[in-house]
């Protein structure tokens, strides 16, 4: 039997970020992952994901500024660029909240005109719409993250069993117990950052999690090197009448995608998904995505040279 302090199940960057966080603080951290850290089943993989402080929500705001200083506490001690500002471009709807948020956590922004970013950013193409750019927004180097704060966190004391799929958890007046294979592992306190998986294994100890994971789809266009662009949130929202789309959405999103060029997204528009089955990008959504690029961007190509 293996004992610690804490058992962590699922090692995305949550995971991974939680196993860091306990094991800097002297805990003694087991952390369980089903498949393999860095796996294409949930959603931690890959080039990058969005950082931004632009939130309608002043706590968000906060939050974000907190984000940032410990990411750069962590690149302190690896010497490694985790978070790349790129600036963040918000194309309204309306953004008014947006802006009362950052004002009152003293975040400075801009409502730039789309000529004025379009001299900054020649391949944007911009409507006639409201539009703020705030500089300290950027992307996150997702995979490279990942790897990092698990790296940290093994130094720490982190074990770290991989291809280790929970089975049963049982708990007492003092701690749980986890069956997982051969493995049996006792601790005094169970932290669950298991994603789309999470809601069934906590069924297990009679708490129910009123979540439901659904399949989202994003598309990847290709950029020459030394082509900058800002991550983009267009708050126009694509339609699931317009579109054939499962949900109706929450807008389109773009970020660079290191390696590759551009990647694009529809906030919330996949439908209901079953984690154990690994399932493919969505048709209709790599069109729509495909269609929202090309309207907002100078692509050579506007085909997307693959799609997840």
């Amino acid at each position: 039997m293996t004992e610690a302090d804490v058992a962590v199940v699922g090692v995305g960057v949550l995971g991974a970020a939680t196993s860091f966080a306990l094991a800097s603080q002297g805990l003694d951290v087991v952390a369980l992952e089903q498949f393999g850290v860095g796996h294409t089943r949930g959603s931690s993989h890959g080039t990058s994901r969005i950082f931004r402080l632009v939130y309608d929500d002043a706590r968000f705001v906060r939050l974000a500024r907190e984000a940032l200083v410990l990411w750069r506490e962590v690149e302190e001690g690896v010497s490694e660029t985790l978070i790349e500002h790129t600036g963040s471009l918000d194309i309204g709807g309306d953004l008014t909240a947006h802006r009362a948020a950052l004002r009152a956590e003293g975040v400075e922004f801009e409502s730039p005109s789309a000529d004025e970013l379009r001299r900054r950013f020649p391949l944007l193409r911009l409507p006639d719409r409201e539009l703020l750019f705030q500089e300290d927004g950027g992307i996150v180097h997702a995979g490279r993250a990942l790897r990092t704060l698990l790296r940290l966190a093994q130094k720490r004391g982190l074990r770290l069993l991989e291809n280790t799929r929970v089975e049963t958890i049982t708990t007492d007046g003092a701690g749980v117990t986890i069956q997982a294979g051969p493995a049996v592992i006792r601790a005094g306190a169970l932290v669950v950052t298991a994603g789309a998986w999470a809601a069934p294994l906590l069924a297990r100890l009679g708490v129910e999690l009123a979540v439901q994971p659904t399949r989202e789809t994003v598309a990847y266009f290709r950029l020459d090197p030394g082509q900058r662009v800002p991550t983009v949130y267009d708050h126009a929202t694509p339609t699931a009448a317009e579109h054939s789309l499962p949900r109706g959405g929450r807008g389109a999103y773009a970020l660079p995608a290191p390696g590759v060029g551009l990647k694009v997204g529809l906030h919330q528009t996949g439908g209901p998904a079953d984690p154990e089955e690994e399932g493919r990008p969505d048709p209709e959504a790599v069109r729509t995505a495909a269609a929202w690029a090309a309207s907002r961007y100078e692509l050579a190509d506007p085909s997307p040279v693959s799609a997840e």
